[in-house]
């Protein structure tokens, strides 16, 4: 608004001294409007339609006001195709999050050390478990609130009668994690699944505010300040056997006991349902379909601490996720897996910790692919001693199998679990792919994407459009009155840049010494200032004799005569230093 106020003041201040200036241009403009109105309308004509047909491009960088209006928690409504830009989570720092009810939002990585984990084996290190969807995030449901809890001392610590792991085959996993900060946690992290937990602050205080929850698997930490500096636990890792994993086919849709990892909200969309079913149509058992989920989500949305929530609009999370922002971090990924196959149902919880940390084999080895070249002795997912750091803060899925008990999924594109599988058994085998490619529904967007077709289309018609109205203009009447009354506006032209040339030759003549007294006319002036410098007596008749006639006559000057005036007023400049 400032700066459209503002030229509108220039134009109307361009326009007063045309008027003053030139009084015969403004006549004509006043008598024929349409010289000036028909090339302005076509402009602004043009401009408009460009920009309609233009397809919306986001800015890169945001602007200073939208940025601390944002900062301050408020929203930014913005004009013409942009959309209401809301406060986010986007200047944030990563780290482990303590209210998951409502995700979203981005992050700026924060590669400060939490802790230091001695390991046996490379692990991700897990945190609390949360089983009730709200639609926006993660909350615990009313059945987890009254969970029972068990104090903790040197035995191993029970585990849940509910949970079947009659099958399950594990490896035992050693692990001393010390602590970088001072901060406070509500658990203690270590890998899946602890057994017991070993020492606390080398035996100092042991086991105080330590409490132990058989259904979540978690060590939960009471106090407000104090948190063990170190600990030593005990975990037994699932051995995964998928050949075996493929022949649970248990069902779970009518089992109340089990309602709180199927429940999903009354109003979540359908077409997230629809996906979940198109996605596992060729699966024939859960493990499969919780494979084809989890290899769906990673291959077909990129990875970002920084989606773009302005495309947006759905209330559910995971079907904004899925449908509209098709972009995101491990929240996204792992919520939306944890529903889509509760969708289905196969039992799921959300899980949040850490992932593995800084590996000790260096990441130049690592990425340029010399674990092949060096033999089988180096290890990725090896012992050893791994840095995690609030950049490593994670989160994932647990499905739940009839005989093996709880078992973790990875659904964010770019990580992977350092899974342990039967050493006599080859890699695991991904399921068969999709006969047909699942592809989301076409979904209309909040705004066009910018795509070549667009600006070919865009560019075709802006052609087209101009042409056909200079086509019109230049056959119509209008058109030609205004080439006529432009011929004579260029020889009325004449007359006034020479008027225009004469006035700065006296402003010169001022400061070299050559004043008009208040009682002359031009013409006096000019003559005396002949008398007094004969030199410049020829210059000065001519450029005098031709302001004359272009100011007090009505014959027209022509462009000899201006450039005739031009040479003169050149000389006497020169002459008069």
């Amino acid at each position: 608004m400032v700066i459209f106020c503002g030229f509108a003041l220039l134009m109307q201040l361009h326009f007063a001294k045309l008027k003053q200036r030139a009084p015969v241009i403004w006549e004509t403009i006043t008598d024929y409007p349409s010289t000036l109105i028909m090339p302005i309308v076509l402009i602004v004509g043009v401009t408009f339609l460009v920009g309609y047909i233009a397809p919306t491009v986001n800015p890169i960088i945001t602007d200073p006001y939208t940025a601390w209006k944002v900062s301050r928690g408020e929203s930014v409504p913005l004009l013409g195709k942009g959309v209401t830009v809301t406060a986010s989570t986007a200047d944030a720092s990563s780290g482990y999050s303590r209210d998951d009810s409502r995700l979203g939002g981005g992050f700026r990585y924060d590669y400060t050390p939490v802790m230091t984990v001695e390991t046996s084996k490379r692990t991700y290190f897990r945190g609390e478990t949360r089983a009730l969807y709200n639609g926006k995030g993660w909350e615990q449901s009313p059945a987890e609130k009254k969970l029972p809890i068990n104090r903790v001392n040197l035995n191993p610590l029970p585990l849940d009668p509910r949970f079947d792991l009659s099958l399950l085959e594990t490896k035992e996993v050693t692990q001393k994690i010390t602590m970088n900060r001072e901060e406070v946690f509500p658990v203690l992290f270590a890998g899946f699944a602890i057994q017991k937990i070993d020492e606390v602050n080398e035996g100092e205080n042991q086991f105080q505010r330590i409490l132990w929850s058989p259904r979540q698997s978690e060590l939960r930490f009471v106090g407000k300040n104090n948190y063990p500096k170190d600990y030593s636990v005990t975990t037994q890792e699932p051995i995964l056997d998928e050949a075996l994993l493929r022949e649970v086919k248990s069902d779970y849709t009518n089992k109340p006991d089990w309602a709180e990892y199927l429940e999903v909200p009354a109003d979540l969309p359908e077409r997230v349902k629809q996906l979940a079913v198109d996605i596992t149509k060729t699966a024939t058992n859960p493990y499969d379909q919780a494979k084809l989920i989890e290899k769906y989500l990673s291959e077909h949305y990129p990875y970002t601490n920084t989606p773009d929530e302005s495309k947006g609009k759905s209330k559910d999370f995971v079907d904004r996720f899925l449908f509209e922002v098709k972009q995101g971090y491990c929240d996204y990924y792992s919520t939306a897996m944890a529903v889509l196959a509760r969708s289905i149902g196969l039992p799921t919880r959300w899980v949040k910790g850490y992932s593995s940390g800084v590996s000790p084999v260096p990441d130049q080895m690592r990425e340029l692919g010399f674990l092949g070249q060096l033999g089988t002795d180096i290890d990725a997912n090896a012992a050893g001693i791994y840095t995690v750091r609030n950049s490593d803060a994670h989160s994932w899925v647990e499905v739940y199998f009839e005989g093996y008990g709880w078992i973790s999924f990875e659904p964010t594109s770019g990580f992977k679990l350092p899974n342990v599988f039967p050493e006599a058994t080859p890699p695991p085998v991904e399921p068969s792919p999709v006969a047909e490619p699942v592809t989301v529904p076409d979904v209309p967007e909040a705004a066009p994407s910018l795509t070549w077709l667009w600006l070919t289309l865009g560019g075709a018609a802006v052609v087209i459009v101009s042409g056909l109205v200079v086509f019109l203009v230049r056959r119509s009447g209008v058109w030609q009155a205004w080439r006529t009354r432009r011929k004579q506006v260029q020889v009325i032209n004449f007359n006034q840049k020479i008027i225009v040339e004469f006035e700065k030759l006296l402003r010169l003549s001022r400061r070299k010494g050559y004043t008009r007294l208040e009682h002359e006319t031009m013409r006096e002036a000019v003559t005396r200032w002949s008398n007094q410098s004969k030199w410049m007596k020829k210059e000065l008749e001519t450029v005098i004799e031709l302001f004359e006639r272009a100011k007090y006559s009505q014959a027209n000057s022509t462009e000899t005569d201006y450039q005739t005036v031009s040479q003169s007023i050149t000389k006497l400049k020169e002459q008069m230093k």
